[in-house]
């Protein structure tokens, strides 16, 4: 049976190496991916040493039946990488990258599966008689009896921008044609904020820097050693969103009075999240994103060590601010954008003039913002996840129709599970691809199974795999 994988990230890259693994020679899986490669999309397909993963090496391995991969993969390599790196270490996006890639054609080497990458953009998905088809961007149909949704929820990468004012980050030449001296915005305080600040710094920029948003809320750092993950004592679904909070804020504080960083009592908390998420009626989902969702991001979404230190030492010095407020109106004239700006909880608005505007959109707040999966769901094969977030999706992760049905052989993985879990993490994501590989896999022996039953009168046949 044919198998497609829609993202070759770091999910769609897990779900393809546990099938390969464990798949015999009735199995072939096509991933596809846009940039050709796994591992070379927007999260680690920038090829910058400054950008470094936000977790660490023992969190990072792709394989579920290998927690320590990662960590040995880096041992092996030390020599050709030219450096050595410990389990807490924070590695280049570019070498994770390089890992990703690596393990997926070792993976496809030793496998008896047929394995074929394929380069291109998918435009969509549809069901046919066998299974589904796929369209791709290139013209080529494939035909498969099961497909994984894989892309996440991050937006199509950005074209060229050399020269422009306003650009997206991560656009190729979105810092060119700067003077070192220019006043730079940046609309956006989260994660990717300190990654523009990051390249400004490694392009020799040295002028001022202004980032906003709503809350105005940076991301936090990591520890240089993180401690060990400490959840609130009690902390259990069913006991209602404002009373899970309360005990959270006061594992922090209790951490805080004895003289404990707090960050293992959010890790511990992180650990909780997918069933606490669960348990929460869909009112309180609404209240906790409106209300704490900034919160949470800034503190369980942190950055490399060394990030923060860059960002801190920016704002010490002045040359990083960071506003919490709402952009009114942007001009462009001259080259420069006149910017106006209403600082959070005031009436009046405030006027500056930069030389660049940088935007970090973030991950799209809802699939029908994403070509591919807002076509599905007006294809009426699939619907967004609970308070809209993510695909709706099955306990076994098979993507749910509009009216709840399940579309078997249908599945969405990684990202975009955000809606039934919230929080996927890199050894949730890995855990659960492992679970719909095997899944896919039984899937594969029952259809072969119901083809050789002997009680068949001769010539027929029931529905059957896809090839």
């Amino acid at each position: 049976m044919h198998i497609v994988i829609i993202g070759a990230g770091f999910a769609g890259t897990a779900l393809a190496v546990a099938l390969l693994t464990r798949g015999g020679g009735d199995v072939g899986v096509t991933l596809v991916s846009r940039s050709g490669a796994p591992g070379q999309g927007p999260a680690y397909g920038i090829g910058t040493p400054c950008l470094k993963l936000d977790r660490s090496v023992r969190e990072m391995s792709v394989r579920a039946d290998q927690p320590h991969h990662l960590v040995e993969w880096l041992f092996r390599r030390r020599f050709h990488i030219g450096a050595i790196y410990r389990p807490d270490s924070y590695i280049p996006r570019e070498l994770y990258g390089q890992y990703l890639e690596e393990t997926l054609a070792s993976a496809a080497a030793l496998s008896s599966a047929a394995f074929r990458l394929v380069r291109s953009d998918v435009t969509a998905v549809q069901p046919d008689r066998v299974g589904y088809r796929i369209e791709l961007g290139s013209g080529e149909t494939l035909a498969a009896g099961q497909v994984a949704l894989a892309t996440g929820l991050t937006r199509r990468r950005p074209r060229a921008a050399s020269g422009r004012p306003i650009v997206t980050a991560f656009a190729p030449g979105a810092l060119a044609q700067m003077d070192e001296r220019d006043p730079v915005l940046i609309v956006g305080t989260g994660p990717s904020m300190a990654d523009q600040v990051l390249l400004l710094n490694a392009a020799g920029h040295q002028g001022p820097i202004t980032a906003i948003s709503r809350h105005g809320l940076a991301p936090l750092a990591h520890q240089p050693v993180a401690g060990e993950a400490k959840p609130p004592p009690g902390l259990r679904p069913a006991t209602g969103l404002l009373p899970m909070v309360r005990m959270v804020r006061d594992a922090v504080a209790d951490a805080a009075g004895n003289g404990e960083d707090w960050r293992p009592v959010i890790d511990g908390t992180a650990l909780s999240v997918p069933t606490l998420w669960q348990s929460l009626s869909a009112a309180e989902k609404l209240r906790a994103l409106r209300h704490l969702r900034p919160f949470w991001k800034s503190h369980r979404h942190r950055i490399p060590p060394e990030a923060g230190a860059v960002i801190d030492a920016c704002r010490a010095s002045g040359r990083l601010r960071i506003l919490a407020g709402t952009i009114t109106a942007m001009e462009v004239a001259n080259s420069r954008i006149d910017v106006t700006v209403r600082p959070r909880g005031s009436h009046e608005t405030r006027r500056a003039s930069f030389a660049r505007v940088i935007l970090c959109p973030g991950p799209a707040r809802t699939i029908a913002a994403l070509p591919l999966l807002g076509g599905m769901m007006e294809a009426g094969m699939i619907r967004p996840g609970p308070a809209r977030l993510g695909v709706d999706i099955a306990a076994d992760a098979t993507a749910l129709a509009p009216d709840g049905a399940r579309n078997e052989g249908l599945f969405a993985v990684g990202g975009l599970s955000v809606g039934a879990l919230y929080e996927t993490i890199p050894e949730a994501m890995r855990q659960q691809c492992a679970r719909v590989a095997g899944t896919m896999l039984e899937r594969i022996k029952s259809d072969a199974a119901s083809w050789q039953r002997p009680e068949l009168a001769a010539g027929t046949r029931p529905a059957g795999p896809a090839e």
